[in-house]
């Protein structure tokens, strides 16, 4: 069978891909950290999204790929969060910094939405989200696409994290697209986890 690994990659037929394989083989060398769907290629498949918080494409915006819009009207609180259980947490190795960072466009009355990164109370499993807050911080008005980045360091135990945007009463329009999740120093370009034409052989494949 063919299988799709989330971002427009496919094994051959007789074959399953291991994204894990992928990251360790060719992206690792860039620095970065798997974010689930982090295109929002077809869905938002791996994301938990309130109800102000919508898929979209638009022609001119985003080179025409999707993103994500949040339309906040007066005491909206919604939430648009990465999967956060214990299983699904995304992965980060201990006593380490990341920074999470990606393109946005805000234009807010009132308090604009914040961005949160979460864990549970030691190692995230079983603990309710949205359990500890590791490091949070407030967008600012950009009418063009613009790089946000929000630096943040595990503890002793954490090994899942989770990232949670989420509206705070204001009113206006925050566009979210091109997430990075990444142990740099400092902010860097959007870097796709992929080239656009994919090297099957740097895949590790795995029989069924």
């Amino acid at each position: 069978m063919t299988v799709a690994v989330g971002n427009g990659v496919s094994a051959s037929p007789g074959n399953k891909a291991s994204i894990h394989g992928v990251m360790a083989s060719r992206e690792d060398r860039r620095g970065l950290q798997f974010i689930q769907n982090y295109k929002f290629a077809t869905d938002l498949a791996g994301w938990s999204a309130d109800p102000a918080y919508v898929r979209k494409t638009e022609a001119g915006f985003n080179g025409g790929d999707p993103f994500v819009e949040y339309n906040g009207v007066s005491g909206n609180f919604d939430n648009f969060t990465t999967s956060n259980d214990a299983d699904s947490g995304m992965l980060v190795e201990a006593s380490t910094t990341y920074i999470v960072s990606g393109t946005r466009t805000a234009s807010f009355t009132g308090n604009y939405p914040q961005v949160q990164i979460n864990t549970g109370a030691d190692d995230g499993a079983g603990h309710a989200f949205p359990g500890t807050t590791l490091s949070s911080m407030r967008f600012t008005a950009a009418t063009a696409e613009t790089r946000w980045s929000l630096q943040f360091t595990t503890g002793t135990d954490t090994r899942r994290v989770w990232i949670r945007f989420q509206g705070l009463g204001g009113v206006g329009r925050l566009r979210l697209m091109k997430l990075n999740l990444t142990k740099d120093a400092a902010v860097q370009p959007y870097r796709d986890y992929f080239n656009p034409a994919i090297d099957v052989g740097a895949m590790v494949l795995v029989p069924d």
